[in-house]
């Protein structure tokens, strides 16, 4: 009978270990940034004008647009945009 709790004890101790060794990698690893609030798009928004003949990402960095929806979107660090049109 010692013979199976011998293993079974070896067992436990890996496992045992993994999981200590685990939640300090976990403690370790970087935060996400926490995501920003929605933004509504009023829809005479020049924003929304643009994001449908957008035909891929884009950059708001670069957008030169009087919009109060970029400039939502750039105070809450949004850099770039994926319109799904």
């Amino acid at each position: 009978m010692s013979a199976l709790t011998r293993p079974f004890r070896r067992r436990l101790s890996r496992h045992e270990g993994d999981a200590a060794g685990a939640a300090g990698e976990q403690a370790s690893a970087p935060q996400a940034p926490p995501e920003p609030a929605p933004t509504d798009i009023a829809p005479n928004d020049p924003l929304l004008a643009y994001f449908q003949t957008a035909t891929g990402a884009v950059d708001l960095d670069t957008l030169e647009l009087d919009s109060p929806a970029l400039r939502e979107l750039r105070e809450s660090g949004v850099k770039l945009a994926v319109p799904l049109v």
